[in-house]
């Protein structure tokens, strides 16, 4: 039987954990004995029937280079779901990676000059120690052979899904507008705050969407909001301290209640600079949640006709494309529609089947399997 040794300790995680946590749910039915290194706090029960091995250090850190050495067991591959790879030699014959994006490399200078260097080291040790990587969209391809000089024959491109058993558009109770204190119509973005999400431009486009008379919806903004205290320009301070009473910070939500937020929103904006894929717009998607999304990055290759593109650059744009959804009730329903049938194509199923693919051909590759039939 094969043995596939992978990092797991994002699995809490959002975007790489949503990752992880739907490509496990077919990968862990294969004929393989599978290694998972887990925080010893996670819960064990979502790896039933595989070898669970705890790692107490935090990720990114330099003494997880320590462990990985201890800890790696012989196998025929090391998959890590993310850039922070084993970078001394271990016990696996082939080495599988996954990165998502190329954050680190494109924007350096919104990250203190430690994160910038050690990110940048451990993305340029994955790209040469790896056997082959696996990215999420051919934006990612493409940035990883700009900023690694990596081979293309190297990158394998599959995309993500939606979980459509969870994201649906089910009629939805207002409940959850109760415990929030939100008003019956909110507009919504998911997604953290860092400066590359573009919620300064958010924020200004709702406060030109108030001066139009669009008094009476709310603005709700789910994710981690660390990194709120970067937002320190006067013209967002002022903008926030204006419509506070309407501008609702949300952290901490659980599956249900993000779902619950999806399907009773007007709106779900993702005006993010950039993006390996961006799930967050065909989340809302599926739970038949029009939207608008910004034209960079990977969001044209991901939301293609099904959603309506902003200039991100341009806070008016984005006021005037959100007001166009509010009152045209012909465009939102096209919007719905097809964002509804976009993901419908998409499957966690057929994504997971092709990472298997690609484990079977780094373990067993197609002349080795020629070789040893004659």
């Amino acid at each position: 039987m094969k043995k596939v040794c992978v990092d797991a300790r994002m699995l809490v995680h959002s975007g790489i954990g949503t990752y992880l946590k739907n490509i496990f749910k077919y990968l862990k039915k294969a004929p393989i004995h599978w290694y998972v290194f887990i925080h010893p706090h996670q819960k064990s029960a979502y790896f039933d029937q595989m070898e669970v091995i705890p790692i107490s250090t935090p990720i990114y850190s330099p003494i997880e280079q320590i462990d990985f050495t201890r800890k790696i067991p012989p196998c025929d591959l090391f998959w890590s779901p993310h850039f922070n790879v084993p970078i001394f030699p271990i016990p696996s014959k082939k080495r599988l990676t996954t990165i998502h994006d190329l954050f680190h490399l494109a924007y350096p200078k919104l990250l203190n000059r430690l994160e910038r260097f050690y990110a940048g080291f451990l993305i340029k040790q994955a790209a040469y120690r790896s056997d082959q990587i696996i990215t999420v969209s051919h934006f990612s391809k493409s940035e990883l052979c700009k900023y690694t000089n990596i081979v293309a024959d190297k990158i394998e491109v599959i995309p993500l899904a939606v979980d459509l058993d969870r994201f649906s558009p089910n009629k939805e109770s207002h409940q959850i507008l109760e415990k929030f204190k939100v008003k019956k119509r909110f507009l919504l973005y998911v997604g953290n705050l860092k400066i590359h999400k573009n919620i300064q431009a958010l924020l200004l486009a709702f406060d030109v969407l108030d001066k139009q008379g669009f008094s009476e919806i709310d603005l709700v903004c789910v994710g981690n909001s660390k990194d709120m205290k970067r937002l320190d320009d006067s013209c967002i301070k002022e903008t926030l301290q204006h419509l506070k009473h309407r501008i609702h910070f949300v952290e901490n939500v659980s599956d249900e209640e993000l779902v619950s937020f999806y399907r009773t929103a007007e709106l779900m904006i993702f005006p993010s600079l950039y993006e390996g894929f961006g799930l967050p717009p065909l989340e809302a998607m599926a739970c038949g949640c029009p939207t608008i999304c910004s034209y960079a990055a990977s969001l044209p290759e991901v939301c293609k006709t099904a959603t309506l593109y902003c200039n991100p650059y341009n806070y008016r744009h984005i006021a005037q494309l959100m007001e166009k959804v509010l009152v045209d009730e012909d465009l939102r329903q096209q919007l719905i529609n097809r964002g509804l049938k976009l993901t419908r194509t998409l499957s966690w199923e057929v994504s997971a089947q092709k990472h298997l693919e690609k484990i079977d051909q780094l373990i067993d590759p197609p002349n080795h399997r020629v070789a040893m039939m004659q």
